[in-house]
C-alpha cells in the first residue's frame, strides 16, 4: 500500500533516531518520548489494513504462554523473522531495497542482512534481550507455541508462502 509504506518510511528515521534518547532521566528523553509519540501516531495510523507476521505472532504467542513481554519478544522474534523470510525468498528484492534504505543502511551484500545488522545494534543500545535466556525463558514445550503461532491471526501477513510449524 503506498500511502501505509510513505507514512511507515516517513516515521521509520525518526524513531530509529530518538529511541534511544527516549530513556534517562533528563528533558531531551521528555522531548524525544513526545516526538516518539507523534511518529508512532503516523506509523500505527494505518495499522488496521495491514499485517503485521509472524514476529508479532510468535511475541503474542510465547508471550501468553510464557509471560515474555511483547517489546522484548519483538526484539528477540523479529530480527530472526527476518533472517527467515529471507533466507526463503519471501522478501522482494524491490522491498528489501526499500526498507534497507528506510532503515538509513547501506547495502553491502543483502538489504535484509544491513537492516537485521542495525535492529541488532538498537536492540543492544537500548539494552533490550536478544534472546529468550536472557529473560529467564531456558526451555520451550515447543509443541503448543508452534500450534498457538499458526492459528495467530498475524502470522498471515508474512509476505509469501505461508510459514510451515517447521519453520517456526
Amino acid at each position: 500500500n503506498l500511502l501505509i509504506d510513505a507514512q511507515s518510511r516517513h516515521g521509520l528515521e525518526p524513531a530509529l533516531t530518538r529511541l534511544a534518547t527516549s530513556i534517562g532521566d533528563d528533558a531531551e528523553r521528555e522531548r524525544a518520548r513526545a516526538e516518539l509519540l507523534q511518529t508512532l501516531w503516523l506509523i500505527q495510523s494505518g495499522h488496521g489494513n495491514v499485517g503485521t507476521g509472524l514476529s508479532h505472532a510468535l511475541a503474542h504467542q510465547v508471550g501468553a504462554i510464557c509471560g515474555l513481554n511483547h517489546g522484548h519478544g519483538s526484539a528477540i522474534f523479529l530480527p530472526a523473522t527476518l533472517r527467515l523470510l529471507s533466507a526463503s525468498g519471501r522478501i522482494a528484492p524491490h522491498r528489501a531495497a526499500l526498507l534497507a534504505k528506510a532503515f538509513g543502511v547501506k547495502e553491502d551484500g543483502h538489504p535484509i542482512d544491513a537492516v537485521i545488522r542495525r535492529l541488532e545494534a538498537l536492540r543492544d543500545q537500548l539494552s533490550l534481550p536478544g534472546r529468550l535466556a536472557e529473560v529467564g525463558i531456558s526451555s520451550l514445550n515447543t509443541g503448543p507455541i508452534v500450534t498457538a503461532v499458526l492459528s495467530d491471526p498475524t502470522i498471515r501477513a508474512s509476505p509469501g508462502a505461508p510459514i510451515t510449524r517447521e519453520e517456526i
